[in-house]
C-alpha cells in the first residue's frame, strides 16, 4: 500500500499529464481550423506583432484577431484569481463548469455557422478563457507547473540534467520537477498526435472534434480542487468504504477465531475420549486430558454445581475437583437440612 505522499505525487503526475494531453490536442485543431492558438499565447503574440508592427499581409488572419485571443486568455486567468479569492480551493472548478458550457456553445456554433464570411474564426475567443483559467490554476494550484506549454519544461530539464551530471545527484523535489517536465512534454506530444490524426481523418474543417474537450477539462478542474481541499462527498464515501472493510475484516477474524476454537475443542475431546479406567471399563473423560482419574471426577448427582446437560466436567486437576466436589456436597447438604426444617415447621403449624 503506497503512502499518502506517494499517492499524492502519483495523482499530481496523472493530473498534469491529462491537462497537457488536452492542450496538445486542442492546439492542433484550433490552428488547423481557425489559424490561431487556443491554449498558449506565444504564437498569437508573435503573429499579432507581425500583423500590426510589420504590416505582414501574408498572415491568414488580421492582427485584431490575435489581440482578441490574447485579451480573452488574460481575462480567463483574472477570473480564476478572483474566484479563488472569493472561494478558496473551489474557484477553478466553479468557473470550469461555466467555461465548459461556453466551449460547448462555441463548438455547436462552429458547426451551424462554419462560413468564414460570418467571422467564424472569432469563435476561438470563446475557448481561450478556459485555457487562461487552466494555466493559472495549474501554475499556482495542486499541479504546481504550467501544463499548456513546454518551453519552460525544456529549460528546467536542461538545468536539472546539468546539475545531476556536475554535482552527482538531485534532491527529491528536483526529481519530482524533472518527472513533471518529461510527462508534460510527452503528453503534449501525444495529444498533438491524436488531434492531427483526427483532423486528417475528419471530413471538412473537422467540426465537432472539440466537444469532448469541455467536459474533460471541467472534470480535471474538479479533481484539481479536490486535491487542494478534499470534498465532503468524497471523504464520506471513503469513510463508508473503510467502515465496510473494517466490518468485513472483523467478521473474517471472528470466523478464524471460531475455527481455531473448534479445532482446539476437537483435539481435547479426542485426547480425553481415549482415557479409560484402570479395570478396562470406559470412564468419563474430562477437560484436563487425563490428568485426573475416574475417582477424582465427581458424580453429577452429588455435585449440583455441574451442568447436567454438559458432557464435559469442569475440572482443572485432581485437587481442584476434590475442592469443587466438597463445596458442592456441603452446599447440597445445607440446602437439604434447611428444606427439611421448613417442612417440620409447616407440619407443626
Amino acid at each position: 500500500m503506497p503512502s499518502s505522499e506517494q499517492w499524492r505525487l502519483k495523482k499530481q503526475l496523472l493530473l498534469a499529464g491529462s491537462f497537457a494531453f488536452v492542450a496538445g490536442y486542442t492546439d492542433v485543431i484550433t490552428v488547423v481550423r481557425w489559424k490561431g492558438w487556443g491554449t498558449m499565447m506565444t504564437g498569437n503574440v508573435v503573429f499579432f506583432g507581425r500583423a500590426v508592427l510589420a504590416n505582414d499581409k501574408s498572415l491568414p488572419r488580421d492582427g485584431w484577431f490575435y489581440m482578441v485571443l490574447i485579451v480573452t486568455f488574460f481575462l480567463g486567468a483574472v477570473a480564476h484569481r478572483v474566484a479563488e479569492t472569493k472561494m478558496p480551493k473551489r474557484g477553478a472548478s466553479t468557473l470550469g463548469f461555466a467555461f465548459a458550457a461556453l466551449m460547448v456553445g462555441v463548438e455547436v456554433a462552429s458547426i451551424v455557422l462554419p462560413d468564414e464570411a460570418y467571422g467564424g474564426h472569432y469563435l476561438l475567443a470563446g475557448l481561450t478563457p478556459m485555457f487562461g483559467l487552466v494555466m493559472s490554476a495549474c501554475s499556482s494550484g495542486s499541479v504546481g507547473v504550467p501544463t499548456t506549454l513546454v518551453t519552460g519544461h525544456i529549460t528546467t530539464l536542461a538545468s536539472l540534467g546539468t546539475k545531476a551530471v556536475m554535482e552527482g545527484g538531485l534532491t527529491g523535489a528536483e526529481i519530482r520537477r524533472a518527472k513533471l517536465g518529461v510527462l508534460v512534454m510527452a503528453c503534449t506530444l501525444l495529444g498533438a498526435g491524436a488531434g492531427a490524426a483526427l483532423t486528417y481523418l475528419a471530413v471538412g474543417p473537422a467540426q465537432g472534434l472539440l466537444l469532448p474537450v469541455a467536459p474533460t477539462l471541467a472534470l480535471l478542474l474538479w479533481i484539481h480542487d479536490h486535491m487542494a481541499r478534499p470534498r465532503s462527498l468524497i471523504k464520506s464515501f471513503h469513510r463508508r468504504l473503510r467502515e465496510r472493510r473494517a466490518r468485513a475484516s472483523g467478521k473474517g477474524h471472528a470466523a478464524t477465531f471460531m475455527s481455531d476454537t473448534s479445532t482446539v475443542h476437537t483435539e481435547a475431546s479426542t485426547a480425553g475420549a481415549s482415557t479409560t479406567t484402570s479395570d478396562g471399563a470406559d470412564g468419563e473423560w474430562c477437560c484436563c486430558g487425563g490428568a485426573c482419574s475416574l475417582d477424582d471426577v465427581p458424580s453429577r448427582d452429588a455435585a449440583p454445581g455441574l451442568d447436567a446437560s454438559s458432557s464435559e466436567p469442569q475440572c482443572g486437576g485432581p485437587s481442584e475437583l476434590d475442592d469443587a466436589a466438597s463445596r458442592d456436597v456441603e452446599a447440597g447438604s445445607a440446602s437439604a437440612s434447611t428444606g427439611s426444617g421448613r417442612s417440620d415447621v409447616w407440619l407443626q403449624t
